[in-house]
This record gives structure tokens, C-alpha cells and sequence, in this order.
């Protein structure tokens, strides 16, 4: 995950390059701006993995409630209510 994550950050240094390259001069706001909306998305991003990891640690502990069933033991067996 951390690798994915990288290569998002690196897309704020691939474009200062390519502004970079571009004729003419670079104002100081337009840099912040873009530099900014990279790190702004950085948490939806990083909510694309986590979110998924979430809902089924959810999902599994739901159904262990709803099931009743006891996690801890090498048998399934309902447990008396």
C-alpha cells in the first residue's frame, strides 16, 4: 500500500517538472495550489484501501455477533443464550 500511496505523492514533483519546463514564470500561488490539491486527495486515496479492510472486519464481527458463535474455540457451536 505504501508504494501506491508514493507514487500518488510523486505526481506533485512530476508536475512542478513539467510546469518547469513550460515558457514563462511560475507564480507563487499557482505552485501552492497544485502542490495542495495532490496532498488534498492524499486521504481519499488512502481511504480506497482502508475502507474495504474496514467494512469486512465489520461485516465478520456482525456475523459472528448475529450467529452467535464463539471465535476463540476450535469448534462451531452456538453458544447458550
Amino acid at each position: 500500500m505504501r508504494s501506491h500511496l508514493q507514487a500518488y505523492l510523486n505526481l506533485a514533483q512530476k508536475c512542478v517538472d513539467q510546469m518547469k519546463k513550460e515558457a514563462g514564470r511560475i507564480s507563487t500561488v499557482e505552485l501552492q495550489k497544485m502542490v495542495a490539491r495532490v496532498f488534498y486527495y492524499l486521504c481519499v486515496i488512502a481511504l480506497q484501501y482502508v475502507a474495504p479492510l474496514v467494512m469486512l472486519l465489520h461485516t465478520t464481527l456482525l456475523l459472528k455477533t448475529l450467529g452467535r458463535h464463539a471465535m476463540a474455540t476450535g469448534k462451531h457451536r452456538l453458544l447458550s443464550v
